[in-house]
């Protein structure tokens, strides 16, 4: 949804389609909690952002900032910026 010069969406926006969420390229969109994700892409430099809640019971993921976080819905990228922070719980 386009809203002026910001766009934003949750992932339950998005009944119906394929969506992937990727993390340093690999796929972790099965991990994720579909209600905590939130993405948000601005322009004129303005930095976006994005924030999620993983599921990684068998800690197989090791997540690190500065790596690429990518957004696709039904193959399109909609989003892809960086890993600012992680916090754990």
């Amino acid at each position: 949804r386009l809203l002026s010069s910001q766009w934003s969406a949750c992932v339950t926006e998005f009944t119906g389609s394929t969506i992937v969420i990727s993390y340093d390229g690999d796929d972790i969109t099965s991990h994720v909690l579909p209600p905590s994700v939130r993405f948000e892409s601005q322009i004129n430099a303005v930095p976006g952002q994005f924030q999620m809640t993983i599921k990684d019971v068998a800690h197989t993921h090791s997540f690190v900032t500065g790596k690429k976080v990518t957004l696709t819905v039904d193959g399109t990228v909609l989003y892809e910026g960086f890993l600012p922070q992680i916090g754990r719980t």
